[in-house]
């Protein structure tokens, strides 16, 4: 395996655990506990599933620590193609995305405080502390939204990296084939289908041109003396068809006067 395989190897790992390590904070914590519109209900499934809401907090921090790695792993692997794009991948895909995650998991350390509740938290009612849990999974959701306008950013750079490297894809050899295969089958086709047009011309043609031999487009030149005069004379050729024709070949076209013969 070469070194160039291997980074891509160890790029595409990253990428793919911090994707599904991430998915449980960003897709499956909220569907299950947060009720929209209803802070004493989603405070109170919080508490009911505190495992839970903390092994959210717990993949998110993990996710967050992966995804610091993956631009840099993707840097390692595309530098040589173009070294500045390289390094705003890296700012747009990590420098700027992992502090927004790492505060969102602040966000939801102090929802699950206010839910809970404590003993310096007793100043306030329970459902003050139900509204404050809320206002801190809506912070944390508008720190998803700030993010996800890196998460677009940082592909551009990533696409024009990829699409300069010029990177094989396992799968290029196959697609290449295919499309070789269906070269051939598309000029087979057309030229079988030639053929049969060819074919059924010849069967539609008239009974006098398929007896005498008609060969479409082609044409003979042959000079012609009458007399004293020379003509040139060109038509479409047809075979003779008995043997008197053979003696006076037959020519429908153009007589093209050339010069007269003087007998001496």
């Amino acid at each position: 395996m070469t070194s160039l395989s291997k980074n891509a190897r160890v790029a595409g790992l990253l990428y793919i655990l911090a994707s599904v390590v991430g998915v449980v904070r960003l897709l499956y914590i909220p569907t299950i506990l947060i009720v929209h519109g209803n802070a004493t209900a989603t405070a109170n499934n919080i508490v009911a599933h505190e495992s839970l809401f903390r092994l959210g907090i717990v993949s998110q921090l993990l996710a967050s620590v992966l995804w610091l790695f993956v631009p840099l792993a993707l840097y390692r692997l595309l530098k040589e193609v173009d070294q500045a794009l390289a390094v705003l991948m890296v700012i747009l895909g990590s420098l700027m995305q992992v502090p927004i995650f790492f505060f969102n998991t602040v966000n939801d350390a102090a929802a699950l405080l206010f839910a809970r509740g404590g003993d310096f938290l007793t100043v306030f009612d329970k459902p003050q502390r139900d509204a404050f849990a809320m206002l801190f999974l809506r912070l944390h959701h508008q720190g998803d939204l700030a993010n996800e306008i890196f998460w677009g950013l940082w592909l551009i750079p990533f696409g024009l990296l990829v699409y300069r490297s010029r990177f094989e894809s396992p799968i290029e050899p196959w697609l290449a084939h295919c499309r070789h295969a269906a070269c051939r089958r598309s000029r087979t086709a057309r030229r079988t289908q030639q053929l049969m047009d060819r074919d059924t011309a010849q069967r539609h043609a008239p009974q006098q041109s398929r007896t005498r031999g008609w060969m479409p487009d082609t044409y003979l030149l042959h000079l012609h003396a009458e007399g004293e005069k020379c003509f040139l004379l060109t038509s479409p050729f047809i075979e003779p068809a008995s043997s008197q024709e053979k003696q006076s070949p037959k020519f429908s076209l153009a007589r093209w006067p050339l010069v007269s013969l003087k007998s001496r």
